[in-house]
């Protein structure tokens, strides 16, 4: 609350100066003013005047945070302010507002912080609105203001027939019309100009990338206790960590603007999660971060309420319940296919991370780097994917090899722990010229190797807009998103399966932060590379449809010339 009184008096501040920067001059100030400064020099006072009242208003927000960089500018602006509200028009009343403005930033420069400043695009198009905003409504004040003074010149010869003081009076009034109508113009040029610099300074300073900082091991630590698909993605390369004052708890989490995204589960005893959730949105709170999270479970989505947060429903994961999962359970198809395989000398088996050899690392990261090149050469993916090949001391995390009847691999999938017993699906690769069903019978077969291995699940991918199909148009809009991501094939290949959909939620700390935290997932996720990969999709799909009408065309050939004659004499026919 204080924040904002803060921020709504620096705001009136600046708003003081904006508009007095539009009204016209008291006569005798102008006329004592212009005895001792040029026209040219008024005219600039005038117009820097209006961009320290822009600037109020931008920083106003992060000074009144206590920002100590946004505190100091803001220092400089009103004393700068101070002496042009002087020398654009000897007022004073607007020189005092923005002397007590520095004077209070002054006063409280003890309490300063060095919080980094951290914004996304979706700050800069709020900028952007308010900028355009700021622009439009100060020319239809700045031209109020001169019609008004234009209107009292017409009625000069008027009012000198009434009264020769009302004359000298609005004489006095009008007599730097002119100076007001060269302001207005430049003005029409310069501000545009100017709030598009500030804009492209703001926005070039939001694009600075944070260091990763990560605790060794966190899935060792907190999360074998877990039974959470996502408990393995705090050991992330790329992700920050929280770790709770008494250590007895910790979130993995990205920053994208002022966005905090937690990543992967939260990381303590079960009991204890909400209070660890609490800690982390109350340190949230002290730097600034807007918190947020994707894909929590059931169990989260309460912890996090009783913090008050929002939660969204984002759709489905696929789980396979390993004790109940049968071969003869299957489509017949995907029974067939196995047994299919199986007979050509395909096998398939998992084996500890640790346990891959030097030759099979190779031939796995060629295979991927194949993979990726085939898609348009980017990969994606945050929330939900490890986002490499696991490392040679990963020894939780399995690998699932198939291979030809040379011994050669064809396929692989990773997997990570979620817990005792319980495993998570990452990626999946498999070479060109691999079966079809490869991936479905290294899978299948997977899932029986864990099976005896004593595992209790497999989480299969999780779904985003599945499920959705009732409210508000989800279905539509589950359609649309499916172009770039391909969920409706995903959730099919999933249901290959016979597995069981548990809800994943979307945390939002409030309705106003929802824009913030769709950008900040979308740009964790990578949009721009998945929009990439789907147009890459669609442009070699567009380049094989034509191929192949080009040589079916090729094949029928050009049309016998009896036909052609033929044609022609009945078109002719029709003309006579």
């Amino acid at each position: 609350m204080r924040t904002a009184l803060r921020t709504a008096l620096i705001c009136l501040a600046g708003l003081v100066n904006i508009v007095s920067t539009a009204m016209p001059i008291w006569p005798r100030r102008y006329l004592l003013l212009t005895s001792i400064l040029s026209v040219r020099v008024v005219l600039a006072a005038q117009m820097l005047t209006l961009f320290c009242g822009v600037l109020m208003l931008i920083l106003a927000y992060p000074a009144a945070a206590r920002h100590r960089r946004a505190v100091w500018t803001l220092i400089v602006c009103a004393l700068l302010a101070v002496a042009l509200n002087l020398a654009k028009g000897l007022d004073v009343e607007e020189a005092l507002v923005s002397l007590s403005l520095a004077a209070g930033l002054w006063l409280g420069r003890k309490r300063l912080n060095d919080i980094p400043l951290r914004y996304s695009l979706v700050d800069m198009a709020r900028l952007g609105l308010l900028l355009a905003g700021i622009g439009v409504a100060y020319t239809a004040l700045a031209e109020q203001v001169e019609g008004a003074l234009h209107n009292a010149r017409r009625h000069i010869v008027f009012v000198r027939q009434q009264s020769d003081v009302a004359a000298h009076l609005v004489g006095m009034a009008t007599k730097h019309l002119r100076l007001q109508h060269m302001f207005i113009d430049e003005t029409a040029v310069l501000l545009p100009i100017f709030l598009i610099l500030v804009f492209l300074i703001v926005s070039w300073s939001s694009l600075r990338r944070g260091d990763f900082a990560s605790v060794d091991d966190l899935y060792a630590r907190f999360g074998r206790g877990s039974h959470n698909s996502l408990a393995y993605m705090a050991n992330r390369d790329d992700t920050l960590t929280f770790l709770t004052a008494d250590g007895r708890g910790a979130i993995a989490y990205r920053l994208a603007g002022r966005v905090a995204v937690q990543i992967g589960a939260i990381m303590g005893p079960a009991g204890e999660r909400a209070s660890i959730y609490r800690e982390f949105r109350a340190w949230c709170a002290e730097q600034r971060l807007i918190p947020a999270a994707v894909a929590l479970t059931q169990e989260e989505r309460a912890c996090v309420a009783a913090n008050g947060m929002r939660a969204i429903h984002l759709g489905r994961e696929a789980v396979v319940n390993l004790a109940e999962f049968s071969l003869d359970r299957l489509a017949k198809k995907m029974r067939w296919a196995a047994r299919s395989l199986a007979k050509r000398g395909f096998t398939a088996a998992i084996v500890p991370a640790t346990e891959i050899t030097p030759a099979d690392r190779l031939a796995l990261a060629a295979m991927d780097a194949a993979w990726i090149r085939e898609r348009g050469g980017h990969s994606y993916g945050c929330a939900m994917t490890l986002g490499r090949f696991p490392r040679q001391d990963e020894r939780d995390c399995l690998v699932g090899l198939m291979r030809d009847e040379h011994g050669t691999p064809v396929a692989y999938l990773t997997l990570m722990p979620g817990g005792d017993g319980y495993y998570s699906l990452d990626i999946t690769r498999r070479i060109a010229s691999a079966p079809n069903a490869a991936i479905e019978f290294l899978l299948t077969q997977t899932i029986i190797a864990l099976r005896e291995q004593g595992a209790s699940a497999l989480s299969l991918n999780f779904s985003i807009l599945s499920g959705l199909s009732g409210p508000l148009g989800s279905e539509r809009l589950a359609r649309c998103f499916s172009f770039a991501v391909q969920t409706r094939s995903l959730e099919a290949f999933n249901n290959k399966f016979l597995p069981e959909w548990s809800p994943r939620y979307l945390a939002v700390p409030s309705w106003w932060h929802l824009p913030d935290v769709l950008y900040a997932i979308l740009k964790l996720e990578g949009a721009d590379r998945v929009l990439l990969a789907a147009l890459t999709r669609q442009a070699r799909r567009a380049r094989v449809v034509a191929h192949r009408a080009a040589e079916t065309l090729a094949l029928a050939g050009p049309a016998p010339a009896a036909n052609r004659v033929s044609s022609g004499d009945h078109a002719s026919a029709n003309i006579d």
